[in-house]
This record gives structure tokens, sequence and C-alpha cells, in this order.
């Protein structure tokens, strides 16, 4: 009777408080040892200087509410008599905000994806609560990523990508990694948080990953949704469509996920201008461009099943296929001084399948400790084809043919098992090996088989803690054992990478952290191989065996401040990589040709800095965001030093009225200079109209407006061999309007969430998708 009139008491007291704010704060606190009910913790709101704002307890089932305007950050402190403090931090928000199960056990606690040892809550990562506006103002999870404005993360709302700091992201949901294909299918409206994090783990680096997005997804019971997106341009062949079904019963949930792309434009073009310089002679070539046919399409099927037989005990299995088709057909007139016009062709064919079969197991210990073990299996077969025609006075001068079939298959194993060895240190140890395959036939002009065997043994290690209450650090490092064997000569590579993040927080609003990364890169079966193809009249390309590796230092010093709703923040990065492998370009006059040739340069040096700001809901419809940033690039290859400033910006802007939404936004493209290649794209821009309610949203959009090149690319070679430039253009992109319909369907509720974070994947180019 006690137990029930307590329990009475709790509720009434958290529904009077339920009402008493804007915002509604939800959780529930279990054991972590049997997952049942924490009955009567002490659940505390503090503000950034760590004074009680409101206070509650939780009830018999476990629950608590807290209600509060809270439009800053503010932290959630969660206590029980015999366990570790829980520290939560809360970016703001409006209406309900659940932060889902939180578990008590003796070391260490598990809320999601963050990690916290005693009071340790691991800086490094965000969570981060989409509010109404920002929901109703996003057609995908991309643009509400862009709506998010986070440090370090890169949007392009017109390809529908994303990157953080540069490099691949590494998608979740509900902890389960994703494709970014089957991350799209997400609705906004079914978004509990995002976890985001800027800085890579030892898994996360190790595969090239910039950080991490952790999607987690609200609650269900048995049933399922369907989620559908199509995206279509009225007179260009400019197709993005997706769908998904998923469904829940009992301990078991089924997904099917497809993804489809379709380009094709008649009028893309490329122009060149190069020189080839000789020992005593200077060849001048210009291709001056004609409308070229460019098509591509791919299509992505998942099919994915997941087992929970306990709160404990995780299996899924999951089978994934990607089929893919590219073909071009490049057309130049090829202007050489002192030589007659003569027109070139060039057809280029791709196409490929792989498959891959994904096991996965994850199991939770008394201790609190946990295991996980992955194996995945991937095959890929491809086949290319490259006709290069030259043609003078209506008769054909000669021809170029590179025919090739490449096969490759794998198998990657791992064990990570992670724990609490002190009540304010979590150390995570994780072992890794990958056996591969893989081959090139070359058919044409005559017939070899590149074959390479490799294996790839890595054992990693990454603790992380707090020193103070405000001051908290992470330390990986792992061991490399590379082997690589072509059936002519055999290599290893013993390499170490090591990570060093220090986070200093002192209040809930200000945050200021460094992060410090090692890591080796190793050369490709390409920059390896020892054959030899003509491309054209004047270009040979080939390997080199005797490669080296390089190294990548690369360093983010980073400030932030939040506080209601404005944001800002301030990234200062250095990079510096030793013996950057490259294509050197040399003239063999007793063959008459100029060989590119991988080899090893000097190095590749990069300061940046970049400062974003926010202020979103101006007069509770006005949202403007602004990026500026400024790099300058350092590069001595092939004793040829160069330098490269560049300064790039965007600005965009969002109104949302009921049911409306309006956008635009404007972005100056990043240069960039790496070896001796410059790169950027054009300017970027668009207007969006969307109305969006319930389950529908229908929207119209236009793409580079006013740019009548439409989409473009720049490349520039700082050669001394073979400088030139290159130009391609689509302006079928140019003022494109484009219509986009969405369509989703629930049935039944979201069931419990899965916490899966490890898993791995591979491709042709050895991509491994790995968690801390």
């Amino acid at each position: 009777m006690r137990k029930i009139f307590l329990s009475l008491f709790y509720v009434i007291i958290a529904t009077l408080a339920m009402f008493a704010g804007n915002v509604k704060i939800t959780g529930r606190v279990l054991y972590a040892k049997d997952s049942t009910n924490v009955f009567g913790a002490t659940v505390k709101l503090l503000n950034e200087h760590h004074t009680i704002l409101g206070g509650t307890t939780t009830d018999v089932e476990g629950n608590f509410i807290l209600a509060s305007d809270i439009k800053d950050a503010v932290n959630i402190e969660i206590s029980f008599i015999g366990f570790l403090t829980v520290s939560i931090q809360v970016n703001g928000g409006s209406g309900l905000v659940s932060l889902g199960d939180i578990y008590l056990i003796e070391d260490v606690k598990t809320l999601g994806e963050v990690t916290v040892s005693g009071s340790l809550q691991k800086v490094n990562r965000h969570l981060l609560f989409p509010n109404k506006t920002q929901i109703k103002a996003s057609q995908d999870i991309i643009t509400l990523l862009n709506n998010l404005s986070l440090s370090g993360l890169s949007v392009d709302l017109i390809n529908k990508a994303a990157s953080i700091h540069g490099k691949p992201i590494r998608w979740m949901i509900n902890g389960v990694p994703h494709s970014l294909q089957e991350v799209k299918n997400i609705k906004p409206e079914s978004i509990l948080r995002i976890d985001y994090s800027e800085t890579p783990s030892m898994r996360e680096l190790d595969r090239g990953y910039g950080g991490s997005i952790n999607i987690i997804l609200k609650d269900k019971t048995d049933g399922g949704s369907v989620a559908t997106h199509l995206q279509s341009a009225l007179w260009v062949g400019f197709v993005n469509a997706s769908a998904s079904v998923d469904y829940h019963k009992s301990r078991s949930e089924f997904t099917v996920d497809y993804n489809s792309s379709y380009r094709n434009y008649p009028r893309w073009n490329k122009e060149v201008q190069q020189k080839y310089v000789g020992d005593d002679f200077e060849i001048v070539r210009d291709e001056m461009p004609e409308d070229s046919p460019f098509k591509s399409i791919e299509h992505n099927v998942n099919l994915t099943y997941v087992y929970q037989s306990s709160n404990k005990r995780l299996y899924s299995a999951t089978w994934r296929n990607t089929f893919g088709l590219q073909n071009t057909d490049v057309r130049n007139k090829i202007v050489e001084v002192g030589k007659n016009l003569f027109h070139r062709e060039t057809k280029s064919k791709f196409r490929d399948y792989t498959p891959a079969i994904d096991l996965f197991m994850k199991n939770e210990f008394e201790n609190g400790g946990s295991l996980e073990a992955n194996i995945v299996g991937t095959i890929s077969s491809g086949k290319s084809d490259r006709d290069l025609i030259d043609k003078g006075n209506e008769a054909e001068n000669r021809s170029y043919s590179n025919p090739a079939k490449t096969h490759y298959h794998s198998i990657i194993g791992e064990l990570v098992y992670g724990k609490s060895i002190h009540r304010k240190a979590y150390l995570s140890l994780g072992l890794q090996d990958k056996y591969a395959y893989g081959s090139n036939k070359y058919l044409s002009p005559k017939y070899f088989l590149d074959e390479l065997t490799q294996n790839n043994l890595y054992l990693y290690g990454q603790l992380s803690g707090s020193l103070t209450s405000t001051l908290q650090y992470s330390l990986g490092t792992g061991a490399k054992v590379f082997y690589i064997n072509d059936n002519s000569d055999s290599k290893s590579y013993f390499k170490n990478q090591s990570s060093l993040g220090i986070y200093y927080s002192p209040t809930s609003s200000f945050m200021l952290s460094f992060n410090g990364f090692f890591v080796p890169n190793l050369p490709s079966l390409s920059q390896l191989s020892s054959v030899v193809q003509q491309f054209d009249d004047l270009s040979v390309y080939t390997g080199n065996k005797d490669l080296k590796p390089s190294y990548s230092f690369t360093n983010f010093l980073y400030a932030g401040y939040r506080r209601g709703q404005f944001n800002s923040n301030l990234t200062l990065r250095f990079d510096y990589t030793t013996d950057p492998i490259f294509t050197e370009i040399s003239y063999q006059p007793s063959k008459g040709y100029f060989l590119f040739q991988s080899s090893n340069g000097h190095y590749n040096r990069q300061y940046g800095a970049e400062w974003k700001v926010t202020y979103q809901d101006i007069f509770n419809f006005l949202s403007l965001f602004g990026t500026i940033g400024f790099n300058r690039y350092e590069s001595n290859v092939g004793d040829n030093p160069l330098h490269l400033n560049n300064l790039y910006w965007d600005v965009s802007s969002q109104m949302v009225y009921k049911d409306f939404v309006f956008s635009m936004f404007y972005a100056k493209s990043q240069k960039s200079l790496y070896n001796e290649i410059e790169s950027y794209e054009g300017d970027r821009c668009g207007l969006t109209l969307m109305w969006n309610k319930g389950n529908w949203a229908v929207y119209t959009q236009m793409i580079y407006v006013g740019l009548k090149d439409g989409d473009s690319y720049f490349t520039t070679n700082h050669s001394k061999v073979n400088p030139y430039t290159t130009t391609v253009k689509i302006p079928e992109n140019g003022n494109m309007l484009t219509l986009g319909l969405v369509w989703n369907m629930d049935f039944g509720k979201q069931k419990n969430k899965i916490n899966r974070s490890l898993r791995n994947s591979d491709s042709n180019e050895s991509v491994l998708t790995l968690k801390e």
C-alpha cells in the first residue's frame, strides 16, 4: 500500500511538473544487472553553473518527468545510493525530450552510444534534440543536419551528401551502422535525437572516417513503417528514389531498404588545356569540348534481420547488394600547335555488382562489460571498357583500347571488448583481421593478370576518462601488421596509428577541445601494380612496387558556444603528410612517350580556420546560417614547391509558416591543393518551397539558380612536365527545376532501440566500416 501511495504521489508531482514549463524531459532508470526498474532515484536539473533548477525522483516503474523552459543547454544528473552518478547534457529543445532507458551499474552507464564512467560525459559527442521548427523545415535527414549547423559538418543539399572535415561519415541508426542510402529513408518526425561526433574513434580512424552520426529513433512496440521519397527533374535525366519497409514482431525486426539514383546528361562536356614538356621540346594541346553523353545508374537493395534474445544479447544478419552502371562518351576537338585539328572520342563503360553478408552478435556481461563479434564476407565483380579513337581528315588515325575485368573477395572478422576499469576510466580493446584477394584482368593490348593477396591484422585500444568534473580525455593506439603478395613479390608493413583528445567544458554552453591523429597511408593495388597501359598517343601509366607508405598528422582545436537560439563555433586545423604518394611524370626519349608512375613526394601541409554562426527561430519563423573559412595549402612533390590560399563561405536562410517552408542558400566552394593537383567545384545555390503536413511532403526545388554552366568542376595540375587545366560542366543542371514527393506511414509504435556498435563492410577499395 505504501509503494502504491508513493507511486501515486510521484505521478501527481510529475504530472504537475509536466505542465509547469515549455519542455518536458522524460526517461526511465533501470539496473544494468537485470534491467529491473530503479524506484526512488534522484533526478536533478542543473544549469551551466551547476545550480539546481528543479528535480524529481523515479516512480515504481523507473520513470521520471522534468519540466522547464530550457532554451539553453542544461545537465540532467541521476543518482542513487550505491551506484555511480550519471550526468547527461541536453542542448536545449522544446516539447517532449525523451532520454530513453538509462542504466545504473557500478562501473559504467551506457545511454545510446554515449558512455559515461561515474559522472563522466564524453564531451566529444553531442546529443542533439531537433525542435519542431527544425523538423518541420526538413524533407529528409540531410536537410535536417544542415539545419542543425554542426561544427566540422559539410552538407551538400543538391546531391544529398555530407562529410565531416572533408572525410566520409560513419552513419548509424539506433547504434547500428548503416549506409547513407539507408539513412536517407528516415523521416525527420521519427527522430528522437542525433548523437554527433566529429572525432573518429580508433576503429573509425583506421577506415578514414571523419566522424560519426548516430540517429536515435522514437520507441515502437510491434508494428512497422513504410517510407518513400521521390525527386525528379522536369526536363533533365535526374532522379533520386528510395523506399524502406520495416516490421517488428516480439523480439525480431525485419527491414528491406531500396535506393536508386539515375543521371542522364546529353550535354555533359569536358575542356582540357595542357602541355607536354620534353627535354628540348614542348607540345601544346587544347581539347575543345563538344556535347558528350553521360549516364549513370545505381541500385542498392539491403535486407536485415535482427533478433534480440534478451536485454543482454543481440544477433543480426544483413544481406547487401549494390548494382552500378556508368557510361560516358567524351567528345573533343584537339587543337595542337603545329599540327592539323583532329577529333577525339573516348568511350568508357563500367558495371559492377557487389553482394555482402554481415553477421553480428553482441553480449553484455553481469560485470558491466560487453563483447561484440562481427564477420563480413564480400564479393565484387565488374567490367570496364575504355576505347579512345582519334580521327583526322575523315579517316581513322589511331585507337587505344583498355578493357579489363575486376574481381575482389574478402572476409573480415572482429572482436571488441569494453569495460570500465575505474570509476573514471573506460577501456575498449579490439582485434580485427581481414583477408582479401583482388585481381585485374587486362584484356588489351595484350592479356595480363594482375593479382594481389593481402592480410591486415589490426589490434587497437582506446582509454577515455575524466580528470576533473570539467576536463576529460581520450587516448587510443593501434598496431597494424599488413602483408601483401602479388605472386612475384611480397611485402610486410608494421605500422602504428594513434589518437589523443582533450576536452574542457567549464559550463554547459561553452566547450574547448583538442584532437590529434597519427595515421599511416598504405599504397593501393593500382599504385603497386607493374602493369603498363597506354591511354593515348602520349601517355603511358604504371605503378611502382617500391612505394613507401605515407604518414599523416592531423590536429584540430575547437571552441564552441551555444546559448538559446544562438550557436557559434570556431575550428582551427593543421595537417601534415610526409612521403605522400603522387603521380610522377617523365619523358622517355627512347620510347617517345610520357610515363606516369606512382612515386613518393616530400610533404603536404594544410592550415585552416572555419567559423560557423547560426541564429534560429527569429520571430518564431526565421533562421539564418553562415560559414566563413580560410585554408592555406603547401606541397612539395617532385621538387616542385607549391602553395594555395583560399577563402570560402556560405549563407542560407529558412522561413517556416504553418505547413509551408521556404529556404535558400548560396555557397562559395572550397579549393584544395594536394600534391600537384588543385581542385574545386563551382558555386552552388538553390531555392526550395515545401508543403509539409502529416505523412506527406511535397516540394519544388530550383538548383544552380542563375548559373548557366550548371554543375561545374575545375582541376589544375601544376606538374612541370604535364601542366593542365580541366573544366567539366553539366549545363543541364543550370536553373534545374525538380519536384519532390515524400510519403510515410507507421503502423504500430516504435519498438525498443537496438544498441549495436560494431559493423564491418568491404568493397573493391577495402573500405572497412568500424565504430568505437
